[in-house]
């Protein structure tokens, strides 16, 4: 089954998407981020359209970090969130 709170998360991301800072609106964005556990207590959000060429002049990768706490929170909005952190 893997890890249901990254499962979650993807999934809440790619269906709130588009987001204020994309630069292309695209219509089919599932599978666009990637959630991860990189210790016990925080997980790493991967967003491909920042991997695009449209971002090519970008010297340094910004990641977006979430508490493991917030995402086991079902009050926590995750796609707002995001919506801001980036």
């Amino acid at each position: 089954i893997g890890d249901m709170l990254a499962q979650r998360a993807m999934y809440l991301l790619d269906i709130a998407a588009p987001y204020p800072t994309d630069l292309v609106h695209n219509k089919d964005n599932i599978g666009r981020f990637y959630v991860y556990p990189i210790s016990d207590t925080q997980y790493c959000i991967s967003d491909t359209d920042y991997f695009d060429s449209l971002y090519h002049d970008m010297e340094e990768i910004e990641w977006v970090y979430v508490q493991r706490a917030q995402l086991e929170d079902p009050r926590f909005a995750l796609p707002h969130w995001y919506a801001i952190e980036r």
